[in-house]
């Protein structure tokens, strides 16, 4: 059942008040990225996957926090605040609702 954006909106907020004070960025990254998709009902194992390997310049090689393919991927910095976090949900906005009618396009096959 998809959430309403009132119940998205009260969820978001709980997630910014409970991560607003978080300093060990690197320790809590995953959970922060896990709380996130939660906001929307959706768990992150179905949309992302946690630090895909990737070429940089040249012969380097590095990791991405989070990647979520056809979005913009993640590096987590703390702390955000509240104005960021309501951007970042009005931009992927579009993207949960690409991912519901996907799904709703196969079930109904």
């Amino acid at each position: 059942m998809a959430l309403s954006w009132n119940e998205i909106r009260n969820r978001a907020i709980n997630f910014s008040k409970e991560w607003e004070s978080e300093e060990r960025e690197h320790a809590e990254s995953q959970s922060f990225w896990n709380d996130f998709f939660n906001i929307f009902g959706i768990s992150r194992k179905r949309v992302a996957s946690f630090e895909e390997p990737v070429k940089k310049l040249g012969d380097k090689r590095g990791r991405i926090d989070l990647f979520w393919r056809g979005a913009k991927n993640g590096a987590n910095r703390t702390p955000m605040t509240q104005k960021r976090e309501i951007i970042l949900v009005q931009r992927i906005k579009k993207k949960i609702e690409c991912i519901r009618h996907r799904e709703q396009k196969e079930f109904i096959g």
